[in-house]
């Protein structure tokens, strides 16, 4: 089925609808479905018109989000229906907007009206969405956004079913590293699986959605589980859950699941580390300190990274990044200890040390482990890629033994 969504709205100052697009696509493509996205500025009624038909003519399914406000245009839009009021929508518009502090006055009321042959989509959560044939298409009307996997779960809940989806959740490799690696792999089994992969950055989601299950008979789960093989194979070191998961969650669960107790001292990542557990709830059971330790003083005084160190091997170093873990550990207050120390940029760079370097620790009771990057992009994304490696490495250690990596 090839689904297009359109997102409507007014001068571009809409930020809500570039978020809402970006959320819509990762949580279709999460579940195996290939989205067409448009984000279009509101046209006219006649420029809409055209623009639905030739979506719809080139679609199965055609989602238009933010239709409601827009009354007088959607029906231009379909000027081969006829529109008549309904109560049953109106009642449910105005049970949404009053759930939301929003009056129910005459504008909105003026709104509530069903294109002839259409179905009203009752969403006891969301606004309620509409539903109606156009051409060979189908055509559902959002009125204000909603979750777009909650609505196919009613209109098309085949292409939700779980059976013969499998979700890899990925770390350090960017989505077009990933479908270099996934080329052999795409080719051998193209007959019997769909591939989708996105993400930005290092943190990446790669969908297996099967097909021809029944083409196949008995074969099929022979060659079902040489496919999953192969992906394991390929992607051993970098996944980190076979779940709709993110880091964070995952390293909270297996913290858990093991009973262990994390801290984390930062450089360059700033309480990016900290921040991100803190945002999961429950995370004071597993984790029991952050400490932002920026200046040479700071790492010497509050984790007993030597002067010595510092002076000779520099704050960005293995050596630091060692004794900056070893301190954490020291205290015997945690389980396990990381540790970041880098160059951010856009300054602080050296002929042997490039920015974007970082040196991220992993200790534990059984030794410390530094891992040496050179991330690539702005501030930010160097910030934003130390952090979550040192998440994933910390994942990776707590997994052995568990069989779950």
């Amino acid at each position: 089925m090839k689904i297009a969504y359109l997102a409507l709205g007014e001068g571009g100052a809409d930020r809500r609808f570039a978020d809402f697009l970006g959320h819509c696509e990762n949580k279709l493509y999460d579940c195996g479905i290939p989205l067409s996205v448009c984000r279009l500025e509101f046209p006219e009624g006649e420029a809409l018109g055209a623009l639905i038909r030739g979506l719809a003519a080139g679609c199965d399914l055609l989602i238009a989000d933010n239709f409601f406000p827009f009354y007088d245009e959607y029906a231009k839009a379909l000027e081969d229906l006829t529109f008549a009021p309904d109560e049953a929508f109106e009642g449910e518009v105005a049970a949404c907007l009053k759930a939301r502090g929003i009056s129910f006055g005459k504008d909105f009321k003026r709104r509530c009206a069903l294109p002839e042959g259409a179905v009203l989509l009752s969403r006891p959560e969301d606004y309620p969405a509409v539903r109606v044939k156009r051409g060979s298409a189908e055509l559902v009307l959002l009125p204000y956004g909603g979750d777009p996997v909650g609505l196919l779960k009613e209109i098309a809940p085949e292409l939700l079913e779980a059976e013969g989806r499998y979700l890899f959740k990925l770390f350090g490799l960017t989505r077009e590293e990933v479908l270099t690696v996934l080329q052999p792999i795409l080719h051998e089994n193209r007959k019997i699986a769909d591939f989708y992969v996105c993400g930005e950055g290092l943190d990446v989601r790669l969908s297996v959605v099967c097909k021809n299950r029944k083409k196949f008979s008995s074969l099929y789960e022979v060659l079902l589980d040489n496919l999953l093989s192969s992906l394991h194979q390929a992607f051993q070191k970098n996944i980190y859950a076979e779940e709709d998961v993110d880091l964070p969650h995952r390293l909270f669960a297996l913290l858990k699941f093991r009973k262990k107790r994390l801290s984390a001292a930062e450089s360059l990542t700033g309480g990016l580390i900290a921040s991100s557990l803190v945002e999961v709830p429950g995370s004071s059971s597993v984790f029991f300190e952050g400490v932002v330790t920026y200046h040479n003083e700071a790492k010497s005084a509050r984790l007993g990274v030597s002067e010595k160190t510092l002076r000779h091997k520099g704050a960005v170093s293995v050596e630091t990044a060692f004794e900056m873990a070893k301190g954490l550990l020291d205290t015997g207050r945690c389980d396990i200890a990381l540790a970041t120390t880098g160059i951010a940029g856009p300054t602080g760079a050296t002929p042997t040390k490039p920015l974007g370097l970082c040196y991220i620790a992993v200790g534990t009771g059984d030794g410390i482990h530094v891992f040496e990057h050179i991330f690539a992009g702005d501030r930010a994304a160097v910030r934003l890629s130390a952090a979550q490696a040192a998440m994933f490495y910390a994942v990776r250690e707590l997994s052995r033994g568990t069989g779950d990596l």
